[in-house]
């Protein structure tokens, strides 16, 4: 397992060595942290009384609903640059855990050698796009996933298991998939727990922000364009593919929401078919990546769910026999690398080709890059995950369908001859 801490240490000096972690302008892996901020902002405006949802000084938009806000409200305590190292060391510790957490249920000891190999594998994935990302921005992404995979692998009959699912949709709803999950895997407990506490937050924010509760749920709810322009090559959906290739037309939501049906359809099939052979954990992570692919607008660095996947895949390889464990370690590596920052990459190398270096921050050499980049190119940096997506489920319910006709040509050829 000391190789895994090797591996994770080689990562961070890759990174450093292509994009320093205080590289300008503002690209560096810790020279950012502009979402973190304005999590912050909003839950001063909360304490101050002011509008949530009207543009916050210095000129920035609260996207989340009102119970983000006040949840977020901690965050005001302690002087920023304090909270910012918190939160940042809340988010690796997340990760962490949520390797931590995918070991042990697939059955590794608890002790110092899996302790040394979570941290190393952590580290190793501060080069995946999406956890770069998430913690460049100061992003919440890694936090929802942890307390969902830490809650939905409990045993079926725990207490209040479900409970994270309302919670993490109260701050971003595009949680709100685990609940068709649910459903279908027939985890009615759980369900109704995830209903009820998503039916809270939104109670509890109506309570104590009515105003803003109003403005959001009535009006701002459904304003894509708040968040960001769905043709960006970072908006890596469904949506964000259609975009880029019908660009400058609009697409037809028709076409959007049959696209995003399919692949979501595809995702739950196969976390159904995973589920019903106790390989909880592997469920849940397809449904964190549906819920990437079907919103309209999904950042790159929403898709942190590619990180337990790998975990998964490292376990099959580390624990299969013979030509198997050479199979599966050639996926974990091809998983690894179609989910690395190479997007980050390639805009970096663009912002320096066009002298961009300079700027007054990373959105506007962002912008500056991004216009160098044409729209079919744009669709395929925002259609690797989607494909990925796709054919990790689609072999999943090929392996499946497999390993089930195996186990049952046994039983068939134990059968007494039809007279």
């Amino acid at each position: 397992m000391l190789c895994c801490l090797l591996a994770g240490v080689v990562a961070l000096l890759i990174q450093y060595a292509i994009i320093p972690f205080y590289a300008p302008p503002g690209f560096g892996l810790f020279a950012n942290g502009g979402d973190f901020w304005v999590y912050r902002l909003g839950a001063e405006q909360v304490l101050k009384g002011d509008s949530l949802y009207s543009l916050i000084p210095p000129g920035v938009s609260f996207t989340y609903p009102p119970m983000a806000a006040i949840l977020f409200v901690p965050l005001t305590f302690g002087a920023p640059a304090t909270t910012s190292l918190i939160w940042f060391l809340l988010s690796v510790a997340a990760l962490g855990s949520v390797v931590w957490r995918c070991f042990r249920v697939c059955g590794y000891s608890r002790d110092w050698k899996l302790a040394v190999a979570s941290f190393g594998i952590t580290l190793a994935f501060f080069d995946l796009e999406a956890i770069r990302g998430t913690i460049w921005q100061g992003q919440i992404n890694i936090l929802i996933m942890a307390i969902i995979v830490w809650d939905l692998t409990r045993p079926s009959g725990a207490r209040l298991r479900g409970w994270s699912v309302g919670i993490a949709a109260g701050i971003k709803l595009t949680a709100l998939l685990f609940l068709p999950y649910l459903v279908v895997t027939r985890q009615w407990r759980a369900a109704a727990t995830a209903a009820i506490s998503a039916i809270l937050t939104v109670g509890i924010g109506a309570a104590l922000l009515p105003a803003d509760s109003r403005d959001y749920w009535l009006h701002d709810v459904g304003m894509v364009s708040r968040i960001g322009d769905v043709t960006h090559p970072a908006n890596q959906s469904v949506n964000g593919v259609l975009a880029n290739l019908s660009a400058p037309r609009a697409v037809p939501l028709a076409l959007w929401l049959v696209c995003a049906t399919v692949v979501v359809a595809l995702a739950l099939a196969a976390a159904a078919r995973y589920r019903n052979t106790s390989r909880e954990t592997f469920s849940i992570v397809l449904v964190g990546l549906a819920a990437c692919a079907a919103t309209p607008l999904a950042w790159s660095h929403h898709w942190v769910w590619f990180a337990p996947v790998i975990v998964l895949l490292f376990i099959r390889a580390h624990t299969s026999p013979g030509p198997a464990r050479w199979r599966w370690g050639i996926a974990t590596v091809g998983l690894a690398v179609a989910a690395s920052m190479w997007l980050t990459v390639l805009i970096y190398e663009i912002v320096k080709s066009i002298g961009q270096v300079g700027a007054a921050g990373a959105a506007p050499a962002m912008d500056a890059a991004i216009e160098q980049i044409p729209s079919w190119a744009r669709a395929l940096t925002c259609g690797v995950p989607v494909v990925v997506l796709i054919f990790i489920c689609s072999a999943a319910l090929l392996i499946a369908r497999k390993t089930e006709h195996a186990r049952q040509q046994p039983a068939d050829s134990a059968a007494p001859p039809e007279r």
